[in-house]
């Protein structure tokens, strides 16, 4: 505004002063409905040029890490992990995703944008979740069986897209805070510790239909009656994969999530199954006092 004012009364005088508001207005409104004006709406108007996931991608491009973290502390302010997560981290990679797959993305840039993601899941580890304020505390989910807190209780294993391996190591980060022992990548469980779940992650436009479905009937076939959990994480639930995947589970059981915060519920829910009941031993019942019969003596006839 001070230099709207400026340029019109260098241009009109004490009128350009009074008219640098209404006229700025007008240039504005100009921008938002001409195409070709768009120019003016992005220069002189208050909205942000880019959304957050392509401001996401442009920083983690530039490998700016530190960027990274203050976008992630703003946006952890307001939102959980997974939501940060699922509606700023993810679809930047689904960006840089679509990019590789064309060709568009040069091996460097996309080491760089691999290293500060790496770098982002790293702070984030330390990051804790703020309430928001001035409103009630949110009810705490329920607790994860101690059988579950094992490491390696959760398998996370990546799909062949260019960043699968980084949306496997996001949603073992959401698993951890819940309380999972997680394990990412790698099918050699010991023999004595097998994993409780099994989880392949995958990011829509990454991975085939065909090499999905190897891989989680290659990870069944080597955990055979694992529970199996598919994270096909896209904008729609019924995107290639996830259709490919839904196929998959009339054969056999399948859970399929299409983001962070679902699969951390289903993961939950398979948890809160899978948890031995709890036999509790009924108190004993206190016994009515026994009444002793009555021994009078009887006297001997004379």
């Amino acid at each position: 505004m001070i230099a709207a004012a400026t340029f019109w009364t260098w241009l009109w005088g004490p009128i350009g002063l009074l008219l640098a508001v209404p006229l700025t207005v007008c240039l504005v409104v100009l921008g938002r409905h001409v195409d070709r004006l768009e120019f003016l709406e992005v220069m002189l108007g208050d909205s942000p040029p880019l959304d957050p996931e392509e401001t996401f991608y442009q920083r983690a491009l530039a490998g700016d890490a530190d960027a990274l973290a203050e976008q992630a502390d703003k946006c952890l302010k307001e939102k959980s992990l997974a939501e940060f997560l699922d509606g700023v981290a993810l679809p930047a990679l689904r960006l840089a995703q679509a990019d590789a797959v064309h060709g568009a993305l040069s091996p460097d840039r996309r080491d760089a944008l691999q290293r500060s993601v790496e770098l982002l899941i790293e702070d984030l580890e330390e990051a804790e979740e703020l309430q928001p304020e001035g409103g009630a505390a949110a009810e705490a989910p329920p607790a994860v069986p101690a059988t579950w807190h094992v490491p390696g209780a959760v398998l996370c294993l990546p799909g062949r897209g260019p960043f699968d391996a980084l949306a496997a190591v996001m949603l073992g980060q959401v698993l951890q805070r819940r309380g999972f022992g997680v394990q990412i990548g790698g099918l050699a469980a010991g023999p004595g510790a097998p994993p409780k779940l099994l989880c392949l992650c995958l990011i829509e436009g990454g991975s085939s239909a065909a090499t999905a479905r190897y891989l989680l009937r290659r990870a069944r076939r080597r955990l055979p009656g694992t529970p199996a959990l598919a994270l096909a994480w896209g904008p729609e639930s019924d995107g290639t994969l996830s259709a490919a995947l839904r196929a998959e589970s009339q054969a056999q059981p399948l859970l399929l999530a299409s983001s962070l915060a679902e699969a951390l519920d289903l993961a939950a829910e398979q948890a809160g199954q899978a948890a031995p009941p709890v036999l509790t031993t009924p108190a004993p019942r206190p016994e009515a006092p026994r009444q002793e019969p009555d021994l009078g003596v009887v006297a001997a006839p004379a």
